[in-house]
């Protein structure tokens, strides 16, 4: 488990005074384990790279944090038309809180809904002041049994959470008030970091999605320049395995790769669904904007960068 150390100044109370109270925040800001905070915003990634699940949950105001930063996944983190992060708040919907914390107890509430919704190598993401609200810790757990990764936002001495995450940052601070206040401040800094890793990360940007039937037949338009690209071989190699038609056995239903104006443009007039390999010459797993622009332009249907993503790939062309 990795954890960030807190603070041991044992005063629950922060300052009445308005100045002090600020200048108290911005010291403990400045004494947080940034290194974590590092490691959590690759953990992140790499859950929006395999297509994983974020779950997020807290209590009080701890709640109000966990639901706020859906809408910075989501939302914040969305560039162009490539899609945020697969991320949901556990404590969302009064009907289900209710209905469970009702019918079964509200320390179970959390648990349950993860093990309703969760799956091995996703991502759980739990706020606490004292790290001892026993729904928070019955998660973690219950997440732990399921191979999900926990990622925890504490204060204090980490309570009984920290016990149970794989990732931990403690606000160095005693105060609610002020421990809540970190949180906020370091998911905004986490999404700006995301922001920007983002933009050197493969993903997909999907302008429209293809049909079920174009998505039975692949086409090259010049694969002698494709076969240049990373990661060709091996896609190649899946979509054999997926029993992909001839695209001549397809009439008018395909999907072509291409990776010049003219060639999508001529793809386009056949009635195919058209992808756009914006791949930078000079840093080959990265989208060139130049030529991004261009291929969208023409009217290419979604830009990849290359195919080292072939998972990926398959299961949005392929719809499998």
């Amino acid at each position: 488990m990795a954890r960030s150390k807190s603070g041991s100044c044992g005063c629950f109370c922060a300052s009445s005074d308005p100045k002090t109270y600020a200048q108290e925040i911005c010291d403990a800001l400045m004494k947080t384990d940034f290194e974590m905070l590092k490691k959590i915003a690759e953990v992140l990634l790499a859950a929006k790279e395999n297509g994983n699940m974020i779950f997020t949950a807290g209590n009080g105001g701890s709640a109000s944090t966990a639901s706020h930063i859906i809408n910075d996944l989501t939302k914040g983190c969305r560039l162009g038309h490539r899609e945020g992060f697969r991320t949901t708040c556990l404590n969302d919907s009064n009907v289900l809180v209710t209905c469970l914390a009702n019918d079964f107890c509200y320390e179970d509430v959390y648990e349950i809904l993860l093990k309703t919704l969760g799956n091995p190598g996703d991502i759980l993401i739990v706020y606490s002041g004292s790290g001892n609200s026993p729904n928070i810790v019955k998660a973690c757990i219950q997440a732990r049994k399921m191979g999900i990764t926990v990622v925890g936002f504490g204060g204090r001495d980490g309570g009984q959470m920290a016990n149970w995450c794989d990732y931990c940052l403690l606000a160095p601070t005693w105060s609610m008030e002020q421990l809540e206040d970190l949180h906020v401040v370091y998911f905004h800094s986490l999404v700006c970091t995301l922001k920007e890793m983002l933009r050197t990360t493969w993903d997909i940007e999907i302008l429209e999605y293809p049909t079920p039937a174009q998505s039975q037949a692949l086409y090259f338009f010049s694969e002698k320049d494709v076969r240049k690209i990373p990661g060709f071989d091996e896609f190649v190699t899946a979509v054999s395995e997926e029993e992909v038609n001839d695209c001549e056995e397809s009439e008018d239903d395909f999907i072509v790769f291409c990776t010049r104006k003219e060639e999508v443009e001529e793809a386009k007039k056949a009635g195919a669904y058209v992808v756009g390999i914006a791949c930078d010459p000079q840093v080959m797993n990265q989208v060139s904007e130049r030529k991004r622009d261009i291929l969208v332009n023409a009217g290419a249907d979604c830009i990849i960068p290359n195919f080292t993503n072939v998972k990926r790939l398959i299961k949005f062309l392929m719809k499998r």
